[in-house]
């Protein structure tokens, strides 16, 4: 789910749950209202009777409330003799059940009363009861409309909680879309700027801010490795010719040529780490730029350069026609680095194979002896190399959208993906070279 989608989702799960809460509120409110009103008329009609007894008797014998059915006024001696009734009609005392002083309800032939009980400073007591069926029809009646208005409300609040939070979640959708195109910038110069919103546009400042300080660091990291490249070279191949010179000497003995041979190799070895520490950290300021291009080409430019440090190896590759947006340069180096492993390590055959814009490179050696996060990690080497060959490949890789992995089967595979989108250019396959049974997995380099 994403963020945007999340945050329409609480907005609508918030107005909903207000609005249920104001329906409960409202349901209890309605009932103590109700109640409230009943009780309010049965005190009322208490503190018009009088405490002597023949007097309350007269007072609740007063026009127009002597027939009433759903009303009964009751005064009870001190011996608990009922001594006067308004409504002969109404229920008894005895049948309302009252003993204390108070409100209670009683249940008297299935219809329900609602009862106050007063005692005076005489011991006698008045009785004041109501029947409230039409009070509980009234009651159900209003938590039926409450329910049905927390209901709709609930639709309604749902609906508007999901509009109100379009404007938000085009918002987010944006910020955390400025995000990873300034994150996958290569230029360096993309940033997420204004979003709308106070607390939005201050994240994208924060966010602009460690971008920045992040490139000023991988700047200032490039330009170390560069300059400190550039110094190296010249001493390490002033090293490597010395070495060279020394070794063809006639009046050196074996041992010192030996050893001289020793430091050329040596010298060899730390002047191509340094080359491949270049190449590596090259990747970070590559400004992006890509054009379509032919895989078929670009794999074909790779294996001849290859067969020309190669000389001895032999080469071929089937393309189906696959292009893709790319640095046609990197991918070639990168394709280079590992036909380069698949000589070193994999024997004298090396196929390459193209397939829905995923290169295939396949060799004859004995495979791989560490795991694939290892293969591809700089400085992993299991050989003599420096390990930066097929961490360049991933890196490269990475970098254009893609990936690359190795396949343990047999013939067992490197494989290189450079972008995400892939096009084709020709559906039919068409041989670089011929292709042979190539066996085997690369060896690490």
């Amino acid at each position: 789910m994403t963020t945007g989608l999340r945050f329409a989702v609480w907005a609508t799960i918030a107005g909903s749950l207000a609005v249920l809460l104001a329906g409960v509120v409202a349901l209890v409110v309605v009932d103590r209202t109700l109640d409230a009103v009943v009780d309010e008329r049965l005190q009322s009609t208490l503190r018009g009777i009088p405490a002597v007894g023949t007097a309350a008797c007269a007072s609740i014998r007063s026009p127009g409330d002597t027939t009433a059915d759903d009303r009964v006024v009751s005064i009870i001696d001190r011996a608990g003799q009922e001594t006067c009734r308004s409504s002969p009609v109404a229920p008894s005392p005895r049948a309302l059940e009252m003993d204390e002083d108070g409100f209670a309800t009683a249940v008297v032939d299935g219809a329900r009363w609602r009862t106050l009980v007063r005692t005076s400073s005489s011991g006698s007591r008045a009785i004041a009861a109501e029947q409230i069926e039409a009070h509980e029809l009234a009651r159900a009646d209003a938590r039926r409309a409450i329910i049905v208005a927390m209901v709709l409300g609930t639709l309604i609040a749902a609906a508007g909680g999901a509009i109100a939070a379009i404007p938000a979640r085009r918002r987010i959708a944006r910020l955390l879309e400025r995000i990873q195109h300034a994150g996958r910038d290569r230029s360096g110069s993309a940033t997420v700027g204004k979003i709308g919103g106070r607390d939005l546009d201050a994240a994208a400042a924060s966010f602009d801010e460690l971008l920045a300080d992040v490139r000023a660091s991988e700047v200032a990291q490039r330009r170390l490795v560069s300059d400190a490249a550039h110094q190296l070279r010249t001493p390490i191949t002033s090293l490597r010719t010395n070495a060279q010179l020394l070794e063809r000497q006639p009046a050196l003995d074996e041992e010192s040529r030996d050893i001289a041979t020793r430091i050329a190799r040596q010298a060899a070895a730390v002047s191509d780490l340094v080359s491949g520490l270049v190449d590596y950290t090259a990747i970070s300021a590559w400004s992006g730029e890509r054009r379509p291009a032919s895989l078929g080409e670009l794999a074909a430019v790779a294996i001849e350069r290859a067969r020309a440090r190669w000389p001895e190896a032999s080469f071929d590759a089937i393309d189906d026609g696959s292009t893709d947006d790319v640095d046609g340069e990197l991918v070639v180096r990168a394709l280079g680095n590992v036909l380069d492993n698949a000589v070193v390590h994999g024997g004298g055959h090396v196929s390459v194979e193209i397939r829905d814009g995923v290169v295939l490179v396949l060799d004859d050696g004995p495979g791989f002896t560490m795991d694939d996060d290892d293969v591809f990690r700089p400085f992993s080497s299991g050989g003599d190399g420096s390990g930066l060959g097929l961490a360049f490949v991933r890196h490269v890789a990475r970098a254009h959208g893609g990936d690359a992995w190795i396949e343990r089967r047999s013939p067992a595979t490197v494989g290189m993906r450079f972008a995400i989108l892939r096009k084709f250019s020709d559906s039919s396959r068409s041989a670089l070279g011929h292709r042979t049974d190539g066996r085997g997995v690369h060896d690490e380099g």
